[in-house]
């Protein structure tokens, strides 16, 4: 009976006294607490999130292009540069194509060359355009037409030809010459110096990391030690090495005519296992003979992902200087004409009392102006790198 009059009596007194002071600190902190808890769940404007979340690019690894000349699918991983759906709505980019080396992937020059960094970097500085790279995925395929010879299959179609009209048709990418450029390191940079010495008119840059040429390796018999592993057929089975040094660069780029050549960058380990420092000289010089402006330089490094990774700004730089605006439309007939209307109603009426005096239109072509660059060799020297002259 005490213990239960005393619980009363202390309930009472509790219920007239109110909250003691403390029980009030205690109750405003445990309020402030979940406020904070919860402020991260409020919604805010739109304006706050665009503010939070700035535009980036984006990397869509292993997209499929359907592909004839392969009878399958091509899978291209693609890099999107920042601001990419406004960009396509007011235009269309330039594109650049890079290829990969034996065994390997497109997926590579994202995955281990950083690429993604770099191209962001440099457009934000302004070295690069905004700019779609395309990096398909082709096996040992040497970048040539093999179907015939029972090889990997006609990648040679399907990379020069196919994966450009469909960058222009579903990424928004330019169609003029002038807004195409393609590279690749080790089996990549013989591809891709293949298909712009092969089709010229179609590029306005092209380089090579590490190019594997094996010209020089080939006229000295070293290359059938290890055909059947590196290049599964696509010279023939067996490995014809006459294939090889036809669709060689070294071979095309005596067929060039300096009007018609894209620029070039060639850049090489001076360490790199397979000798191709030697490759990069005589490509180099050979180059030069036929007039082409190349940018050719041997760095430290081997034939590894550290020295292309190294490489790639000054590569990407390369090309942004050489993908130029879409040229100007020519007036049309119609122009033309309408000025010429134009014209004829500010002369004075033939019976002014004076005789009509020539007048040339505006803005009326007087002839044909034919367009032409200087082509020379030409390079950078820094401490790490030398000059190929």
């Amino acid at each position: 009976m005490l213990t239960q009059h005393f619980d009363s009596t202390f309930m009472d007194r509790s219920s007239r006294l109110g909250p003691t002071p403390a029980l009030r600190l205690v109750a405003a902190f445990c309020f402030i607490i979940a406020l904070c808890l919860a402020m991260p769940f409020f919604p805010i404007s739109a304006r706050a999130q665009a503010v939070a979340t700035p535009a980036i690019s984006r990397v869509l690894l292993d997209t499929p292009m359907p592909s004839q000349a392969l009878g399958r699918d091509l899978p291209v991983t693609l890099y999107l540069p920042a601001g990419y759906d406004d960009l396509a709505r007011h235009g269309r980019l330039p594109m650049l194509i890079l290829l990969h080396g034996v065994n390997g992937t497109g997926k590579d020059w994202v995955l281990k060359g950083q690429l993604q960094q770099a191209a962001d970097n440099l457009i934000i500085t302004g070295k690069l355009p905004p700019i779609i790279i395309a990096m398909p995925s082709s096996g040992n395929s040497w970048y040539v037409n093999s179907k015939a010879v029972g090889g990997p299959g006609d990648y040679e179609t399907a990379i020069g030809t196919e994966l450009p009209a469909w960058l222009s048709q579903h990424w928004h990418a330019r169609v003029d010459a002038q807004g195409r450029a393609i590279a690749g390191y080790s089996m990549g940079g013989f591809g891709a110096m293949h298909l712009a010495l092969e089709h010229p008119e179609n590029w306005a840059a092209a380089g090579a990391l590490s190019g594997t040429f094996l010209t020089l390796a080939a006229a000295q018999g070293l290359v059938p030690l290890y055909n059947h592993k590196i290049f599964a057929g696509s010279f023939g089975w067996p490995f014809d090495q006459k294939r090889l040094i036809a669709a060689s660069p070294m071979t095309l780029a005596l067929s060039l005519r300096h009007h018609q050549a894209p620029a070039v960058f060639l850049t090489c380990g001076r360490d790199d296992f397979f000798h191709l420092a030697r490759e990069l000289t005589a490509m180099s010089l050979r180059l030069q003979d036929a007039g082409v402006k190349v940018t050719a330089s041997l760095t430290k490094g081997g034939h590894d992902w550290d020295t292309w990774r190294a490489a790639l700004p000054d590569l990407l730089t390369f090309m942004g200087e050489h993908l130029r605006e879409p040229p100007a439309q020519p007036p049309t007939s119609a122009l033309i004409a309408k000025a010429m209307t134009e014209k004829a109603a500010r002369l004075p009426p033939r019976n002014a009392g004076r005789k009509p005096s020539e007048t040339q239109v505006a803005g009326a072509p007087s002839g044909l102006i034919k367009a032409s660059a200087e082509h020379a060799v030409s390079a950078t020297t820094t401490a790490d790198s030398d000059t190929i002259r």
